[in-house]
């Protein structure tokens, strides 16, 4: 009885353990036990009774020992076959992994230089509209330098068309003010007076088609003494 209880005792560890080496060394400790046990008399028995015991018990430990080796063995082929099969399933989730990783690495460039692209065409196109401002800007800019718009006098402007006089004016910040309002919009001449103490402002070169709309026009912005020139 004693040894049923030892080696149920043995099976249920068995189950128990989780780890192969623990469930073998419990093995070795469990018959170990169990033939220590063998060496010691029973009280009462004769030494043949003894001896006959001892054999039933050796041949019963013997089969005991060969059972566990067997289901060692067992359990080590097992145990072999869930470590092989683990590891290639660990492989395959890496490569698995790996060629997610790769591919959204790829698709990531990919977004990466689309964008960069819009960028570049959109940084290009800005460059182009800046251009175009800074070229209208110069072209629309007053120059305050108004020598290249000064003639010597009423004599040197074109025959045969008109100008519209919007005002005499002495003071040079007068005179760019108009600049800064009405240069590229309209052709603008300065004829200083005899004595040189103020400059002329006209509109002009005009053609007889034009004068008429000109002239209301600076009238309507304020200049109401404005009166057409006709060059002859």
């Amino acid at each position: 009885n004693d040894l049923k209880m030892r080696i149920s005792k043995l099976e249920k560890d068995i189950i128990k353990n989780d780890s192969m080496e623990n469930q073998i060394s419990s093995f070795r400790q469990s018959i170990k036990s169990i033939n220590d046990s063998l060496s010691f008399p029973i009280e009462n028995s004769t030494r043949s009774e003894l001896d006959e015991y001892k054999a039933i018990m050796e041949n019963k430990l013997k089969n005991t020992k060969e059972y566990f080796e067997i289901e060692i063995d067992k359990m080590k082929e097992e145990f072999k076959r869930e470590k092989e099969k683990f590891t290639v399933i660990l492989k395959l989730k890496e490569e698995g992994i790996q060629k997610l990783i790769k591919n959204q690495d790829t698709i990531r460039e990919q977004e990466q230089k689309k964008y960069e692209t819009i960028i570049v065409k959109y940084e290009q196109s800005l460059k182009v509209k800046e251009s175009e401002i800074e070229v209208k800007s110069e072209v629309q800019k007053a120059p305050y330098d108004f020598s290249s718009f000064t003639l010597e006098s009423l004599k040197s402007l074109e025959s045969g068309k008109y100008y519209i006089q919007i005002a005499v004016l002495s003071d040079e910040n007068n005179i760019k003010s108009i600049f800064d309002k009405y240069y590229g919009k309209y052709p603008i001449v300065l004829v200083p007076l005899k004595s040189g103490a103020a400059k002329q402002v006209l509109i002009g070169p005009l053609s007889v088609d034009e004068y008429g709309t000109v002239l209301q026009r600076f009238k309507s912005y304020g200049y109401k003494d404005a009166f057409l020139r006709k060059i002859k």
